[in-house]
């Protein structure tokens, strides 16, 4: 090949962006009621569907524009569950034992099932409780009757229709983002840590942008009770032009070579 048609080559597969395909949203994804439905606690009515009737996959999925290879046994319909990517957890937890555990504790965290915490099992919690109740679609006890039972307490769920949504969807794409930019070969727990943990962290505490207030339908939030976590739609969560504002690592933490 002549060094001409090389680049020629090269250009068209870098140019206007890298690749030759590209994933794109088919549905409006700007505002928290359009994660609402997308994904938590919306998305637990698809993963139903699914599992009532398999030939639903197609019509909630893009199952019925796709090919795929079946590996290990595995069906390719529960498969597409799975990468829905929420379901309702069952975990058989002795409510009594729970209240036990529960009296003086100053932290709940939950990724169980609904309604296991009742409105008494809260109150013998120790003063100013955090409460993350974190099961999807149904938390272990919902906030209404949380926060009626108690004032001084930090309430946060897995659902993006409540405020200080617990949302994986804030860190796994800007966490493959960074190491993609940084070129790491494995995620290890130090990068976990700087980019998920403390850099979310810090931007809980910074202004919140207005686009994100629009975005939200509210008029003023800051850090504090009601907002102790990013919302998944603030933009410097992806950094400017769509480059993980966390990309830096190597200040933060040692990358694996």
């Amino acid at each position: 090949m002549s060094n001409e048609f090389s680049q020629q080559v090269l250009d068209y597969h870098d140019f206007p962006r890298p690749g030759k395909i590209s994933i794109e949203l088919s549905t409006a994804a700007d505002t928290a009621q359009d994660l609402t439905l997308a994904y938590s606690p919306g998305v637990a009515e698809p993963v139903r569907a699914i599992h009532d009737d398999q030939h639903g996959t197609a019509i909630v999925t893009t199952a019925g524009m796709l090919n795929a290879l079946e590996i290990s046994g595995e069906d390719i319909h529960e498969a597409k569950v799975v990468c829905l990517g929420a379901g309702a957890a069952a975990i058989g937890t002795d409510k009594r034992t729970l209240a036990d555990a529960l009296a003086g504790a100053d932290v709940f965290l939950g990724l169980a099932g609904p309604d296991m915490v009742t409105g008494a099992m809260l109150a013998t919690m120790a003063p100013n409780p955090s409460v993350f109740a974190c099961a999807n679609p149904d938390p272990e006890i919902k906030p209404e009757l949380a926060h009626a039972t108690r004032s001084d307490l930090i309430m946060a769920t897995g659902r993006s229709d409540y405020p200080n949504p617990v949302n994986n969807v804030l860190c796994f794409p800007y966490t493959f983002r960074g190491a993609l930019d940084v070129r790491a070969r494995y995620i290890n727990e130090e990068m976990k840590m700087a980019a998920v943990v403390k850099a979310i962290a810090d931007l809980a505490k910074e202004p919140v942008l207005q686009s994100v207030k629009n975005a939200d339908g509210i008029d003023e939030t800051s850090f504090g009770p009601e907002y102790i976590i990013p919302k998944p739609n603030d933009p410097p969560l992806a950094g400017p032009g769509g480059r993980c504002r966390y990309r830096n690592w190597h200040r933060r933490a040692e990358l694996p070579k």
